[in-house]
Protein backbone atom coordinates (compact mmCIF):
# COMPACT_ATOMS: atom_id res chain seq x y z
CA UNK A 1 0.00 0.00 0.00
CA UNK A 2 1.24 3.47 -0.90
CA UNK A 3 0.12 6.98 -0.10
CA UNK A 4 0.13 9.35 -3.05
CA UNK A 5 -0.53 12.95 -2.00
CA UNK A 6 -3.96 12.73 -0.39
CA UNK A 7 -4.74 9.36 -1.91
CA UNK A 8 -4.29 5.86 -0.58
CA UNK A 9 -3.24 3.41 -3.29
CA UNK A 10 -3.49 -0.37 -2.99
CA UNK A 11 -1.48 -2.62 -5.26
CA UNK A 12 -3.54 -4.92 -7.47
CA UNK A 13 -6.97 -3.44 -6.84
CA UNK A 14 -7.11 -1.42 -10.06
CA UNK A 15 -6.31 -4.63 -11.91
CA UNK A 16 -8.98 -6.55 -10.00
CA UNK A 17 -11.50 -3.87 -10.92
CA UNK A 18 -10.52 -4.21 -14.59
CA UNK A 19 -10.77 -7.99 -14.35
CA UNK A 20 -14.28 -7.70 -12.86
CA UNK A 21 -15.32 -5.34 -15.67
CA UNK A 22 -14.18 -7.87 -18.27
CA UNK A 23 -16.08 -10.62 -16.41
CA UNK A 24 -19.23 -8.56 -16.94
CA UNK A 25 -18.40 -8.05 -20.64
CA UNK A 26 -17.79 -11.75 -21.36
CA UNK A 27 -20.80 -12.81 -19.31
CA UNK A 28 -23.06 -10.39 -21.17
CA UNK A 29 -21.77 -11.44 -24.59
CA UNK A 30 -23.18 -14.90 -23.94
CA UNK A 31 -26.27 -13.48 -22.24
CA UNK A 32 -27.05 -11.17 -25.17
CA UNK A 33 -26.50 -14.02 -27.66
CA UNK A 34 -29.03 -16.06 -25.72
CA UNK A 35 -31.52 -13.16 -25.71
CA UNK A 36 -31.13 -12.88 -29.49
CA UNK A 37 -31.30 -16.68 -30.00
CA UNK A 38 -28.08 -16.24 -31.98
CA UNK A 39 -25.67 -19.16 -32.50
CA UNK A 40 -27.39 -21.42 -29.93
CA UNK A 41 -25.11 -24.28 -31.01
CA UNK A 42 -22.13 -22.30 -29.71
CA UNK A 43 -23.78 -20.92 -26.58
CA UNK A 44 -21.68 -21.07 -23.43
CA UNK A 45 -24.50 -19.76 -21.29
CA UNK A 46 -25.52 -23.31 -20.44
CA UNK A 47 -22.40 -23.45 -18.26
CA UNK A 48 -22.98 -22.23 -14.71
CA UNK A 49 -19.47 -20.73 -14.63
CA UNK A 50 -20.29 -18.50 -17.61
CA UNK A 51 -23.70 -17.52 -16.23
CA UNK A 52 -21.96 -16.45 -13.02
CA UNK A 53 -19.50 -14.09 -14.73
CA UNK A 54 -21.63 -10.95 -15.03
CA UNK A 55 -23.42 -11.02 -11.64
CA UNK A 56 -20.24 -11.99 -9.81
CA UNK A 57 -18.26 -9.29 -11.62
CA UNK A 58 -20.74 -6.82 -10.14
CA UNK A 59 -20.36 -8.50 -6.74
CA UNK A 60 -16.60 -7.91 -6.93
CA UNK A 61 -17.28 -4.24 -7.73
CA UNK A 62 -19.54 -3.97 -4.68
CA UNK A 63 -17.00 -5.58 -2.34
CA UNK A 64 -14.16 -3.43 -3.70
CA UNK A 65 -16.27 -0.31 -3.37
CA UNK A 66 -17.13 -1.02 0.26
CA UNK A 67 -13.49 -1.76 1.07
CA UNK A 68 -11.97 1.31 -0.61
CA UNK A 69 -14.57 3.86 0.43
CA UNK A 70 -14.50 2.70 4.03
CA UNK A 71 -10.70 2.64 4.20
CA UNK A 72 -10.52 6.21 2.87
CA UNK A 73 -13.14 7.37 5.38
CA UNK A 74 -11.24 5.71 8.22
CA UNK A 75 -8.02 7.37 7.09
CA UNK A 76 -9.73 10.76 6.90
CA UNK A 77 -11.28 10.30 10.32
CA UNK A 78 -7.87 9.44 11.76
CA UNK A 79 -6.23 12.50 10.15
CA UNK A 80 -8.88 15.07 10.98
CA UNK A 81 -10.94 13.49 13.79
CA UNK A 82 -13.98 13.92 11.52
CA UNK A 83 -15.36 13.16 8.05
CA UNK A 84 -16.10 15.97 5.60
CA UNK A 85 -19.50 14.86 4.35
CA UNK A 86 -19.92 17.54 1.68
CA UNK A 87 -16.50 16.81 0.15
CA UNK A 88 -17.30 13.10 0.17
CA UNK A 89 -20.50 13.72 -1.78
CA UNK A 90 -18.71 16.04 -4.21
CA UNK A 91 -16.13 13.38 -4.97
CA UNK A 92 -18.87 10.83 -5.66
CA UNK A 93 -20.85 13.28 -7.80
CA UNK A 94 -17.89 14.17 -10.03
CA UNK A 95 -16.84 10.53 -10.40
CA UNK A 96 -20.19 8.78 -10.86
CA UNK A 97 -22.88 11.17 -12.02
CA UNK A 98 -21.58 12.45 -15.41
CA UNK A 99 -21.35 9.01 -17.03
CA UNK A 100 -24.42 7.74 -15.21
CA UNK A 101 -26.65 10.56 -16.46
CA UNK A 102 -25.16 10.31 -19.95
CA UNK A 103 -26.22 6.65 -19.96
CA UNK A 104 -29.71 7.58 -18.73
CA UNK A 105 -30.03 10.18 -21.51
CA UNK A 106 -28.83 7.77 -24.21
CA UNK A 107 -31.07 4.93 -23.04
CA UNK A 108 -34.24 7.05 -22.91
CA UNK A 109 -33.80 9.62 -25.67
CA UNK A 110 -31.31 8.28 -28.22
CA UNK A 111 -31.17 4.51 -28.59
CA UNK A 112 -34.96 3.95 -28.69
CA UNK A 113 -34.96 6.09 -31.85
CA UNK A 114 -31.65 5.23 -33.55
CA UNK A 115 -30.80 1.69 -32.37
CA UNK A 116 -33.82 -0.06 -30.89
CA UNK A 117 -32.34 -3.51 -30.29
CA UNK A 118 -35.00 -6.05 -31.22
CA UNK A 119 -34.01 -8.75 -28.73
CA UNK A 120 -34.48 -6.42 -25.75
CA UNK A 121 -38.21 -6.72 -25.25
CA UNK A 122 -38.49 -4.31 -22.31
CA UNK A 123 -38.69 -0.75 -23.63
CA UNK A 124 -38.76 2.73 -22.13
CA UNK A 125 -42.51 2.80 -22.86
CA UNK A 126 -45.08 2.28 -21.43
CA UNK A 127 -44.64 4.10 -18.10
CA UNK A 128 -41.93 6.24 -19.67
CA UNK A 129 -42.12 9.06 -17.13
CA UNK A 130 -42.11 6.73 -14.13
CA UNK A 131 -39.05 4.86 -15.43
CA UNK A 132 -37.26 8.07 -16.34
CA UNK A 133 -37.92 9.83 -13.03
CA UNK A 134 -36.83 6.79 -11.03
CA UNK A 135 -33.60 6.76 -13.03
CA UNK A 136 -33.14 10.52 -12.72
CA UNK A 137 -33.39 10.29 -8.93
CA UNK A 138 -30.85 7.44 -8.77
CA UNK A 139 -33.25 4.50 -8.51
CA UNK A 140 -32.49 2.59 -11.73
CA UNK A 141 -32.42 -0.59 -9.65
CA UNK A 142 -36.17 -0.22 -9.07
CA UNK A 143 -36.68 0.15 -12.83
CA UNK A 144 -34.57 -2.95 -13.47
CA UNK A 145 -36.26 -5.15 -10.87
CA UNK A 146 -39.76 -3.79 -11.47
CA UNK A 147 -39.79 -3.71 -15.28
CA UNK A 148 -36.83 -5.68 -16.63
CA UNK A 149 -33.67 -5.06 -18.64
CA UNK A 150 -33.98 -2.00 -20.89
CA UNK A 151 -31.18 -1.83 -23.47
CA UNK A 152 -28.20 0.24 -22.25
CA UNK A 153 -30.11 1.01 -19.06
CA UNK A 154 -30.37 -2.30 -17.23
CA UNK A 155 -26.73 -2.32 -16.13
CA UNK A 156 -27.30 0.97 -14.28
CA UNK A 157 -29.09 -0.91 -11.49
CA UNK A 158 -25.78 -1.51 -9.69
CA UNK A 159 -24.82 2.17 -9.95
CA UNK A 160 -28.09 3.02 -8.23
CA UNK A 161 -27.40 0.53 -5.44
CA UNK A 162 -23.93 1.97 -4.89
CA UNK A 163 -25.21 5.55 -4.84
CA UNK A 164 -27.85 4.65 -2.27
CA UNK A 165 -25.08 3.05 -0.18
CA UNK A 166 -22.87 6.14 -0.56
CA UNK A 167 -25.74 8.36 0.56
CA UNK A 168 -25.73 6.98 4.09
CA UNK A 169 -22.28 5.48 4.50
CA UNK A 170 -20.22 8.54 5.52
CA UNK A 171 -22.80 9.28 8.23
CA UNK A 172 -22.50 5.68 9.51
CA UNK A 173 -18.71 5.90 9.59
CA UNK A 174 -18.77 9.34 11.16
CA UNK A 175 -21.06 8.41 14.03
CA UNK A 176 -19.94 4.81 14.71
CA UNK A 177 -18.09 4.52 18.03
CA UNK A 178 -17.19 0.84 17.77
CA UNK A 179 -16.87 0.55 14.01
CA UNK A 180 -16.41 -3.20 13.60
CA UNK A 181 -19.32 -4.07 15.89
CA UNK A 182 -21.53 -1.55 14.07
CA UNK A 183 -20.67 -3.04 10.68
CA UNK A 184 -21.29 -6.61 11.84
CA UNK A 185 -24.71 -5.57 13.16
CA UNK A 186 -25.50 -3.80 9.88
CA UNK A 187 -24.50 -6.90 7.90
CA UNK A 188 -26.73 -9.10 10.04
CA UNK A 189 -29.56 -6.58 9.66
CA UNK A 190 -29.16 -6.41 5.89
CA UNK A 191 -29.26 -10.20 5.53
CA UNK A 192 -32.27 -10.41 7.89
CA UNK A 193 -34.23 -7.80 5.92
CA UNK A 194 -33.51 -9.61 2.66
CA UNK A 195 -34.62 -12.90 4.23
CA UNK A 196 -37.83 -11.25 5.47
CA UNK A 197 -38.70 -9.87 2.03
CA UNK A 198 -37.82 -13.18 0.39
CA UNK A 199 -40.08 -15.08 2.79
CA UNK A 200 -42.96 -12.63 2.31
CA UNK A 201 -42.57 -12.87 -1.48
CA UNK A 202 -42.77 -16.67 -1.40
CA UNK A 203 -45.76 -16.67 0.96
CA UNK A 204 -47.82 -13.92 -0.66
CA UNK A 205 -46.65 -13.88 -4.27
CA UNK A 206 -46.68 -10.07 -4.07
CA UNK A 207 -44.12 -8.69 -6.59
CA UNK A 208 -43.50 -5.68 -4.33
CA UNK A 209 -41.52 -7.91 -1.97
CA UNK A 210 -39.39 -9.10 -4.89
CA UNK A 211 -38.54 -5.48 -5.66
CA UNK A 212 -37.72 -4.75 -2.01
CA UNK A 213 -35.64 -7.93 -1.68
CA UNK A 214 -33.50 -6.93 -4.64
CA UNK A 215 -33.02 -3.33 -3.55
CA UNK A 216 -31.41 -4.29 -0.22
CA UNK A 217 -28.19 -5.64 -1.78
CA UNK A 218 -25.71 -3.85 0.44
CA UNK A 219 -24.18 -6.93 2.09
CA UNK A 220 -21.14 -7.16 -0.28
CA UNK A 221 -20.34 -3.49 0.35
CA UNK A 222 -20.64 -4.00 4.12
CA UNK A 223 -18.39 -7.08 3.88
CA UNK A 224 -15.85 -4.94 2.01
CA UNK A 225 -16.19 -2.30 4.73
CA UNK A 226 -15.55 -4.89 7.45
CA UNK A 227 -12.40 -5.90 5.58
CA UNK A 228 -11.30 -2.27 5.47
CA UNK A 229 -11.68 -1.96 9.25
CA UNK A 230 -9.74 -5.19 9.81
CA UNK A 231 -7.00 -3.98 7.46
CA UNK A 232 -6.89 -0.41 8.78
CA UNK A 233 -6.93 -1.30 12.46
CA UNK A 234 -4.83 -4.47 11.96
CA UNK A 235 -7.39 -6.51 13.87
CA UNK A 236 -6.11 -9.77 12.40
CA UNK A 237 -2.65 -10.82 11.21
CA UNK A 238 -2.87 -11.13 7.41
CA UNK A 239 -0.58 -14.07 6.71
CA UNK A 240 -1.29 -14.12 3.00
CA UNK A 241 0.48 -16.48 0.63
CA UNK A 242 0.52 -17.61 -2.98
CA UNK A 243 -1.07 -20.90 -1.98
CA UNK A 244 -3.86 -19.12 -0.11
CA UNK A 245 -4.58 -16.97 -3.17
CA UNK A 246 -4.69 -20.03 -5.44
CA UNK A 247 -6.95 -21.88 -2.98
CA UNK A 248 -9.40 -18.97 -2.78
CA UNK A 249 -9.53 -18.70 -6.59
CA UNK A 250 -10.14 -22.45 -6.90
CA UNK A 251 -12.93 -22.32 -4.31
CA UNK A 252 -14.62 -19.44 -6.17
CA UNK A 253 -14.51 -21.34 -9.48
CA UNK A 254 -15.89 -24.49 -7.80
CA UNK A 255 -18.78 -22.49 -6.32
CA UNK A 256 -19.47 -20.98 -9.76
CA UNK A 257 -19.48 -24.50 -11.18
CA UNK A 258 -21.71 -26.25 -8.65
CA UNK A 259 -24.07 -23.24 -8.42
CA UNK A 260 -25.33 -23.99 -4.91
CA UNK A 261 -28.74 -22.46 -4.01
CA UNK A 262 -27.44 -20.10 -1.32
CA UNK A 263 -30.51 -17.85 -1.24
CA UNK A 264 -30.07 -14.49 0.48
CA UNK A 265 -26.61 -15.56 1.66
CA UNK A 266 -25.32 -15.83 -1.92
CA UNK A 267 -23.88 -12.31 -2.18
CA UNK A 268 -22.44 -12.41 1.32
CA UNK A 269 -20.62 -15.72 0.91
CA UNK A 270 -19.09 -14.73 -2.41
CA UNK A 271 -18.16 -11.28 -1.14
CA UNK A 272 -16.27 -12.88 1.78
CA UNK A 273 -14.19 -14.80 -0.76
CA UNK A 274 -13.63 -11.64 -2.83
CA UNK A 275 -12.55 -9.84 0.32
CA UNK A 276 -9.99 -12.60 0.90
CA UNK A 277 -8.69 -11.98 -2.64
CA UNK A 278 -8.49 -8.25 -1.95
CA UNK A 279 -6.50 -8.77 1.25
CA UNK A 280 -4.12 -11.09 -0.60
CA UNK A 281 -3.67 -8.66 -3.48
CA UNK A 282 -2.76 -5.68 -1.34
CA UNK A 283 -0.04 -7.83 0.22
CA UNK A 284 1.28 -8.47 -3.32
CA UNK A 285 1.27 -12.25 -2.96
CA UNK A 286 -0.63 -13.10 -6.17
CA UNK A 287 1.09 -15.04 -8.94
CA UNK A 288 -1.85 -16.40 -10.94
CA UNK A 289 -2.51 -13.09 -12.70
CA UNK A 290 -0.39 -9.99 -12.47
CA UNK A 291 -3.17 -7.63 -11.41
CA UNK A 292 -0.63 -4.84 -11.12
CA UNK A 293 0.50 -5.05 -14.75
CA UNK A 294 0.21 -1.99 -16.96
CA UNK A 295 -2.65 -3.53 -18.97
CA UNK A 296 -4.66 -4.63 -15.93
CA UNK A 297 -4.19 -1.28 -14.21
CA UNK A 298 -5.39 0.55 -17.32
CA UNK A 299 -8.44 -1.69 -17.62
CA UNK A 300 -9.16 -0.81 -14.00
CA UNK A 301 -8.68 2.87 -14.73
CA UNK A 302 -11.30 2.81 -17.51
CA UNK A 303 -13.48 0.13 -15.88
CA UNK A 304 -16.39 2.49 -15.25
CA UNK A 305 -16.58 3.24 -18.97
CA UNK A 306 -16.23 -0.45 -19.80
CA UNK A 307 -19.18 -1.19 -17.56
CA UNK A 308 -21.37 1.63 -18.86
CA UNK A 309 -20.70 1.23 -22.60
CA UNK A 310 -20.26 -2.51 -23.16
CA UNK A 311 -23.92 -3.18 -23.99
CA UNK A 312 -23.70 -1.14 -27.19
CA UNK A 313 -20.74 -2.95 -28.83
CA UNK A 314 -22.14 -6.37 -27.89
CA UNK A 315 -25.60 -5.64 -29.32
CA UNK A 316 -24.09 -3.98 -32.41
CA UNK A 317 -21.78 -6.96 -33.02
CA UNK A 318 -24.67 -9.43 -32.78
CA UNK A 319 -26.89 -7.38 -35.13
CA UNK A 320 -24.09 -6.98 -37.69
CA UNK A 321 -23.07 -10.65 -37.44
CA UNK A 322 -26.65 -11.59 -38.28
CA UNK A 323 -26.19 -10.01 -41.71
CA UNK A 324 -23.22 -12.24 -42.63
CA UNK A 325 -23.30 -15.67 -44.19
CA UNK A 326 -20.34 -17.27 -42.49
CA UNK A 327 -19.51 -20.23 -40.27
CA UNK A 328 -20.89 -20.19 -36.75
CA UNK A 329 -17.39 -20.30 -35.33
CA UNK A 330 -16.29 -17.34 -37.45
CA UNK A 331 -19.35 -15.30 -36.43
CA UNK A 332 -18.70 -16.08 -32.77
CA UNK A 333 -15.09 -14.90 -33.07
CA UNK A 334 -16.35 -11.74 -34.79
CA UNK A 335 -18.81 -11.01 -31.97
CA UNK A 336 -16.18 -11.45 -29.27
CA UNK A 337 -13.50 -9.46 -31.09
CA UNK A 338 -15.76 -6.52 -31.96
CA UNK A 339 -17.43 -6.47 -28.53
CA UNK A 340 -14.18 -6.41 -26.56
CA UNK A 341 -12.23 -4.08 -28.88
CA UNK A 342 -15.03 -1.54 -29.30
CA UNK A 343 -15.88 -1.59 -25.58
CA UNK A 344 -12.28 -0.81 -24.62
CA UNK A 345 -12.07 1.89 -27.31
CA UNK A 346 -15.27 3.61 -26.13
CA UNK A 347 -14.14 3.40 -22.50
CA UNK A 348 -10.74 4.85 -23.42
CA UNK A 349 -12.30 7.76 -25.32
CA UNK A 350 -14.81 8.36 -22.54
CA UNK A 351 -12.10 8.49 -19.90
CA UNK A 352 -9.79 10.72 -21.93
CA UNK A 353 -12.28 13.21 -23.32
CA UNK A 354 -15.26 13.10 -20.94
CA UNK A 355 -14.55 11.67 -17.50
CA UNK A 356 -11.10 13.23 -17.01
CA UNK A 357 -12.53 16.76 -16.89
CA UNK A 358 -14.88 15.81 -14.07
CA UNK A 359 -12.08 13.96 -12.28
CA UNK A 360 -10.08 17.20 -12.21
CA UNK A 361 -13.09 18.86 -10.57
CA UNK A 362 -13.20 15.97 -8.12
CA UNK A 363 -9.61 16.74 -7.15
CA UNK A 364 -10.20 20.47 -6.94
CA UNK A 365 -13.37 20.46 -4.88
CA UNK A 366 -12.83 17.18 -3.05
CA UNK A 367 -9.37 16.33 -1.79
CA UNK A 368 -7.80 19.77 -2.28
CA UNK A 369 -10.73 21.53 -0.63
CA UNK A 370 -10.31 19.21 2.34
CA UNK A 371 -6.56 19.93 2.52
CA UNK A 372 -7.08 23.71 2.33
CA UNK A 373 -9.68 23.58 5.08
CA UNK A 374 -7.27 21.75 7.37
CA UNK A 375 -4.44 24.14 6.44
CA UNK A 376 -6.53 27.15 7.47
CA UNK A 377 -7.63 25.43 10.64
CA UNK A 378 -11.26 24.98 9.64
CA UNK A 379 -12.78 21.79 11.07
CA UNK A 380 -13.63 19.14 8.47
CA UNK A 381 -17.34 19.15 9.12
CA UNK A 382 -20.42 19.37 7.01
CA UNK A 383 -21.78 22.95 7.27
Amino acid sequence: METRSSHTYFHGLDGLRGFAAMMVVFGHIEGFKEKAHFLPELSLNTLSVVRALAPQGVNIFFTLSGFLITYLLLAEKQRTADIAIRQFYLRRVFRIWPLFFLAVFLSFFVFPHVFDVHFFHVKTTPDFMQKFLLSLFLFPNIVFVGYGHIFFHGILWSIGSEEQFYLVWPHVMRSARTTLRTLLLLLAGCISVQYLFSTLRLRTGNPVYYVLENIVVFSPMIVGAIGAVICFEKKLPLNTSKRAFALICALIVVLYRVNLPLGVLDRTIYSLLYLALILNLIEKKSVLINFDSRLMRYLGKISYGIYIFHSLPIALAIVVAGQFNASSFGLNIFIYAVSVALTILLAHLSFKYFESGFLRLKEKYGYKAEQERRFHGVPATNP
